[in-house]
């Protein structure tokens, strides 16, 4: 039975939609034999500090999987079940769902190193001129319309991601921290678990929605914007 630790840092409340949606998706996994035995949250912190914090709370505990979500999101009721089997398929220790930025042109909050790392989805080249520019800098990566098929990615949020204890463990304090000009708390921690030896896996099929404007945002949301704005897409190649 996988035992699970729920880890959510919180700035200011948990909407209503997320509250209600995290509800459904902690029942859902405890009928499917899936404990969840901690539940980390913090407040009014800032995020890195947060989520270094919840860390470490975490490896105080015996749980196998730290099961990270946001607040300003919300989540099928399957999604942790999902997670996991993916992470047994796979035999890897990080899988994220994907989501979309709530603002701005709402693309993925997902990113490639490599644009032939895997087929079945595409790249954003909106500024092709800064890839590769440091260690943190990639290309979007956007799964296409009816992808359900789990791809591997570099770097992506920590809105819905589940990590295994193994990768916590064998990493350095500070787990999160934010670089300024170069990357966010969620980037610098999935470049060095990379470094360590860790693959991040997506899982396409998990209908996640961002709360926003619109509402709720999610794959349609993100392809009415690249097409309003006429942004470059191309399909990632098959790695032969």
């Amino acid at each position: 039975m996988n035992s699970v630790a729920l880890l959510c840092p919180i700035a200011e409340s948990v909407a209503p939609r997320t509250f209600q949606s995290v509800l459904a998706m902690v029942g859902y996994s405890v009928s499917k034999k899936i404990r969840i035995n901690h539940i980390g949250v913090t407040e009014r912190t800032l995020v890195d500090t947060a989520r270094n914090q919840l860390v470490v709370d975490f490896l105080k505990t015996d749980n196998e999987w730290a099961f990270w979500i946001d607040s300003d999101m919300t989540f099928p009721k399957e999604t942790l079940v999902k997670l996991l089997e993916v992470a047994k398929k796979k035999k890897t220790k990080m899988v994220t769902g994907v989501y979309y930025q709530r603002g701005g042109k709402h693309f993925p909050v997902l990113w490639l190193r490599d644009p032939e790392l895997e087929n079945g989805s595409k790249v954003i080249h909106e500024n092709p001129n800064e890839y590769n520019q440091n260690d943190y800098i990639g290309m979007y990566a956007l799964p296409g319309m009816d992808a359900t098929e789990p791809f591997k990615v570099n770097t992506a949020g920590f809105g819905c991601a589940l990590i295994h204890r193994e990768v916590l463990e064998l990493m350095d304090y500070p787990y999160f921290q934010f670089v300024p000009g170069k990357c966010s708390e969620d980037f610098y921690f999935f470049v060095n678990a990379r470094k360590k030896g860790f693959q991040l896996w997506a899982d396409p099929s998990i209908d996640l929605k961002h709360l926003g404007i619109p509402p709720l945002i999610g794959r349609e949301e993100c392809y009415k914007s690249l097409e309003e704005n006429k942004i470059f897409v191309e399909a990632i190649k098959e790695k032969k």
